[in-house]
């Protein structure tokens, strides 16, 4: 049944009101053909928009609901699920300008200290979103999923290179020195945000979101740091297939974000 549940969930997912979903997936077609044609003020552009379009799907959404120009309703606690979910499209927004900023220049260490600072600001909005999902009702905290899926997670970003200091023989990723703590602290932020999700959620759209999410981090971590193959330490994306593994962490996060916002 669960089973079923699941397939429902990715099939007929609740997503922002039109014509919100409309205009992302333009953009979002607009952002994989800039990446094939190697197009990179155009990609910035479009996904400059495409993340402040979730955002303003997100304010549309919950303005529905209360009224953002009162106080008390922005202190509610019934809104307080909605509102920290804003908070952390915010969040996600800027740390999304800065990133694409980053993203469009050579793989220096001045790109790689904007970003840092990208996915720091990303770091906080998965610290938004946990408390978003613990706030709805923590009587619903199922303790076992949360220990199984930070345990199933750190194995995960372990064994694909992740979290060594140096590059083993089966590592998808080589990281540089200046990067390594930076994300080791970023990925695992974002396993305690799958985990929580996935511990408080009792549907399953929520735990999809989160899960598509992190595949999107892991997308773009093989397209700035990942390796051709076994044995071999040249970088993806100088390769002619560095396009496909970029679209296809702006499509998973770009999905992801808007599963969340479907939420609210």
């Amino acid at each position: 049944m669960s089973a079923f549940r699941v397939l429902n969930t990715i099939l007929t997912p609740q997503l922002p009101s039109s014509p919100f979903p409309e205009a992302l997936s333009a953009l979002v077609g607009l952002i994989i053909l800039s990446e094939a044609l190697n197009c990179h003020p155009a990609g910035v552009v479009f996904k400059v928009l495409a993340s402040l379009s979730l955002f303003g799907a997100g304010v549309h959404t919950a303005s529905s609901k209360f009224d953002f120009f009162s106080l008390d309703a922005l202190l509610a606690r019934e809104n307080r699920f909605d509102m920290l979910l804003i908070l952390g499209l915010a969040l996600s927004y800027i740390g999304d300008v800065i990133f694409v900023g980053s993203n469009s220049r050579p793989k220096t260490p001045g790109s790689h200290s904007r970003l840092k600072i990208a996915k720091s600001f990303h770091s906080f909005t998965h610290i938004a979103y946990i408390l978003a999902f613990t706030s709805v009702d923590q009587r619903q905290f199922r303790r076992a999923d949360f220990v199984m899926t930070i345990v199933f997670g750190w194995l995960l970003v372990d064994w694909l290179g992740l979290l060594q200091k140096e590059r083993q023989y089966h590592s998808w990723f080589e990281i540089p020195q200046e990067m390594q703590w930076p994300i080791v602290l970023y990925f695992s932020v974002t396993v305690l945000t799958v985990a929580t999700a996935t511990a408080t959620d009792s549907g399953f759209q929520r735990i999809l979101g989160v899960w598509l999410c992190m595949s999107s981090d892991l997308f773009v971590a093989y397209n700035a740091f990942g390796v051709d193959n076994v044995g071999q330490t040249k970088n993806v994306s100088g390769n002619s297939s560095g396009w496909v593994s970029a679209s296809l962490g702006w499509i998973f996060y770009y999905l992801s974000q808007s599963l969340l916002v479907g939420c609210i």
